[in-house]
This record gives C-alpha cells, structure tokens and sequence, in this order.
C-alpha cells in the first residue's frame, strides 16, 4: 500500500511541475509531455547524485539551501 501512495504522490508532483512549467512558460500544459518530464528529472536526479554536496554542508555564499 505505501508504494502506490509513493507513486500517486510522485505523479502528482510531476503534474505540478508540468503545470507550474506551462504557466511561466505560457502554453497548455497538455502540450508538455509526461513521459519527456519523468525523463528530465530522472536524470537531474542521477545528476545531483553524482556530486553529493560537501561534507561541511552547503555554502551560504553561494546561494545553496
């Protein structure tokens, strides 16, 4: 049961993006697929991960959070 929750609550946030992304960008969000959106954070995702952040934590200075 805890992983259909997981996948629903990760379909919604991507709609949500997709949504949010077609509102800036001033299009449908209908026109923006789906399958396009799972691919680019995918590999965000695995983008972020090969650089883990430093051991001291984030850097003010630079912006991070």
């Amino acid at each position: 049961e805890q992983e259909v929750w997981g996948v629903l609550l990760l379909h919604r946030a991507l709609r949500k993006l997709i949504h949010d992304t077609a509102l800036v960008e001033g299009i449908d969000p209908d026109r923006l697929s789906f399958t396009h959106t799972v691919k680019v954070v995918r590999r965000q995702v695995v983008r972020r991960a090969l650089f883990p952040p430093p051991p001291d934590g984030p850097d003010p200075g630079r912006g991070d959070r």
